[in-house]
């Protein structure tokens, strides 16, 4: 279960470096979300955001002019802000429906590897269902399918927006117990080994 996980969650980025250079200065009461529906911790990093594509990166680094970039690989750019100008930047961008997602670190450990929302829910529903009884489901819940993912199971991306509304919905989808799993569609860094 957890390699098709792996190949449902979307990894934007591979960087060389490790991730001691990213400690955060601060750090916020850990939150969780599910993983083959396991609860998993997540630890909020409130002195790091993330745009997650070339308009995002604009938007954000208007919003932070003095925010310092601390890592950029293909359209992903994290920034260091202090917390209460990054949350107040994340709010207002959200409400513009900009690509960008508050960090996490995976875990309760600093070194946990960085991850974000970019938006969306991978969800399985039960395998005996079909495509009637599928799109039905979503429409009850008023969930967008925006794709049917081509492996083994009945898997599917809801969409929503970046940042925490797919925590949110992931887990109250999980929560529900209407899915079989409901896991937020992370981005997380990459190291190379």
């Amino acid at each position: 279960m957890k390699t098709t996980t792996a190949i449902a969650t979307v990894l934007l980025t591979a960087c060389a470096t490790g991730t001691g250079a990213l400690a955060a200065p601060t750090s916020a009461a850990p939150t969780y979300f599910y993983e083959d529906g396991v609860k998993r911790q997540v630890t909020p990093v409130p002195d790091l955001v993330v745009a997650l594509d070339p308009g995002a990166q604009t938007a954000l680094k208007t919003e932070l002019p003095k925010a310092e970039a601390v890592r950029a690989a293909g359209h992903t750019t994290l920034l260091r802000a202090p917390p209460s100008e990054a949350a107040q930047a994340l709010g207002k961008l959200r409400a513009s429906n900009v690509k960008v997602s508050q960090v996490y670190r995976e875990g309760t450990s600093p070194a946990g590897r960085l991850m974000a929302l970019p938006g969306g829910v991978v969800v399985q529903l039960k395998p005996e269902w079909t495509e009637a009884q599928v799109a039905a489901w979503a429409a009850e819940r008023k969930l967008p399918l925006e794709q049917h993912l081509p492996i083994t199971g009945n898997w599917y991306v809801v969409s929503t927006p970046a940042g925490e509304a797919s925590l949110a919905t992931a887990n109250a989808l999980q929560e529900s117990g209407t899915v079989v799993s409901a896991t937020p569609n992370w981005w997380k860094e990459a190291t190379i080994k």
